[in-house]
């Protein structure tokens, strides 16, 4: 800490840096697994992109927001920038996490002409799952594999645009062998 007031810095976040962040992480709710998972993935395969969203520290000097993404980090061994906000009220973790999260298909819709509309996020996981039900991708991967076979996607919006996820899923699969 560098300041008594609240202040944030982009750095460039280590695994050891995560590491000692998650020793400070007393009040934070369960790490879900999946989760961090696939920001490790999104870590990994060069898919992290840096936004507004990070780390908040709060005046007690534990991290209270950003564990799935410390812990990711982590896992994948790799450091990368992160916004990192530091002397957050002790108070806001009662309200982080509070605003209205975009979909899947709400974010789908910013990246790609996404033409299934509320069906899309469904028919693109799905495709992309397979087989594997327990896989949860990260919304990177997703969007990165619909921008990829948008193709699929328009060509499955125009010829079956009202059936199930799971069956558009499988024609689009076969669509692409």
């Amino acid at each position: 800490v560098k300041k008594k007031t609240q202040y944030g810095e982009f750095i460039l976040l280590t695994p050891d840096m995560s590491e000692e962040l998650l020793r400070y992480n007393p009040d934070n709710r369960h790490i879900s697994p999946q989760l961090a998972s696939s920001y490790r993935r999104d870590v990994e395969n060069d898919n992290w992109i840096p936004t507004h969203e990070g780390i908040g520290i709060n005046l007690s000097g534990n991290m209270f927001d950003g564990q799935h993404r410390a812990t990711g980090i982590e896992e994948a061994g790799i450091a990368v920038p992160i916004w990192v906000v530091f002397n957050v009220l002790d108070e806001a973790k009662f309200v982080a996490d509070s605003g209205k999260k975009r979909s899947v298909n709400e974010k789908l819709n910013l990246v790609c002409d996404a033409q299934l509309g509320n069906r899309t996020a469904g028919t693109v996981k799905a495709m992309m799952r397979g087989t594997s039900p327990r896989i949860k991708y990260s919304e990177s991967e997703i969007a990165a594999f619909a921008v990829k076979y948008q193709h699929v996607i328009n060509w499955l919006a125009e010829h079956i645009p009202a059936i199930r996820a799971d069956a558009q899923a499988a024609i689009g699969k076969a669509y692409l062998w």
